[in-house]
């Protein structure tokens, strides 16, 4: 059989090519059409945080599409705490014996007494004190490395300073009462210039007259032996060589009321005291140590009043004074040997 191809089958063949191609552009241009972008991107509103999310896509169904993936990028800033520390309260590691007291002056126009406190630790001391005549009851903080502050109590007769260093055995200021200075405080306080000689009478220009002589004797104490008709408070220490390492000889000591010979060091404010010694002058007096000593020692020498008359030294014994300063005498003592039995004075 033959096929002629007329007119009439040509234009129906293109008609259908035409429908088709026109079919294939509609069905590309509605999947043009369709949104390739479903998601978006983010700015988190927390700060230092910014998160970025890919957009889902569009897929041919049957396809298993790729895992999303999430990026996170977070910056964080964390402030470091102070390390400012309050300075210590109950003196750990404080070293009473590192704490001194000086007595400055004092002030003839407001009653007060002066002195400075020192602190050679390395630790803040916190320092409490007051007054033997009561109605003076403070503390106060003193830094370390060499720092110092100044507290005053009211110089009524008899009245002396005492301190201590809570949380310690307050070492060399156990028992010790600080005694006003004599010297008047500056700045117009006792105000002009003395014009006394060594022997000649002191009359002071501002406000009264300061009948004592530089040269003449002065048999007063803190104490209450003021007026003793005894002899000068006088003591003598020389420097020696132990016989037995554990003796010291106190050339003389001279108490008008009677009372003791104490020994010191640097460290210790008692280290031995002599027997209870009756009034007057008194010539090489022996005191035993507690333990031997096996190098060369510095030693004070100071005179106390037996105060309260017991026989006994006690913390209400008060050392002798002259012209407003403790009486003592300082020197060093050797041993009389390389070996010696360590302890307390010996080193290990």
């Amino acid at each position: 059989m033959r096929y002629n191809l007329t007119e009439t089958h040509i234009a129906g063949i293109a008609a259908a090519v035409l429908a088709i191609v026109i079919i294939v552009v509609a069905v590309g241009l509605m999947s043009v059409a369709q949104p390739s972008d479903g998601g978006n991107s983010t700015l988190s509103p927390a700060v230092g945080s910014v998160t970025e999310t890919a957009s889902p896509e569009t897929h041919t169904p049957g396809f298993t599409p790729a895992p999303t993936t999430t990026s996170v990028q977070t910056s964080t800033s964390t402030a470091e705490p102070s390390s400012t520390e309050p300075p210590p309260t109950n003196n750990q590691g404080v070293d009473p014996n590192k704490v001194s007291v000086t007595p400055m002056c004092t002030d003839a126009n407001s009653g007060e007494a002066w002195y400075e406190v020192s602190n050679k630790n390395s630790e803040t001391a916190t320092v409490s004190f007051s007054s033997t005549a009561g109605g003076v009851s403070d503390s106060i903080t003193v830094q370390g490395g060499g720092g110092s502050a100044e507290i005053s109590i009211p110089a009524t007769n008899g009245n002396a300073l005492v301190i201590e260093l809570p949380g310690t055995n307050n070492g060399q200021h156990d028992g010790t009462r600080y005694q006003p200075a004599s010297k008047a405080c500056s700045g117009g306080i006792d105000g002009g210039t003395g014009t006394g000689t060594d022997d000649g009478t002191n009359n002071g220009s501002n406000g009264g007259t300061d009948n004592s002589t530089d040269g003449g004797t002065d048999n007063s104490t803190d104490d209450g032996t003021d007026g003793s008709t005894g002899p000068t408070p006088t003591v003598s220490l020389s420097d020696q060589t132990s016989s037995d390492d554990q003796t010291v000889t106190v050339d003389q000591a001279s108490l008008p009321n009677g009372g003791f010979v104490v020994l010191s060091t640097e460290d210790n404010p008692r280290v031995a005291t002599s027997q209870n010694l009756g009034a007057g002058t008194k010539q090489d007096i022996q005191i035993g140590l507690p333990q031997k000593i096996d190098e060369e020692k510095t030693f004070t020498a100071a005179i106390y009043n037996d105060t309260n008359g017991n026989s006994q030294l006690d913390e209400n014994d008060m050392p002798y004074t002259n012209k407003g300063s403790v009486v003592s005498d300082t020197a060093t003592v050797t041993p009389s040997s390389d070996e010696g039995g360590g302890g307390l004075f010996g080193l290990n």
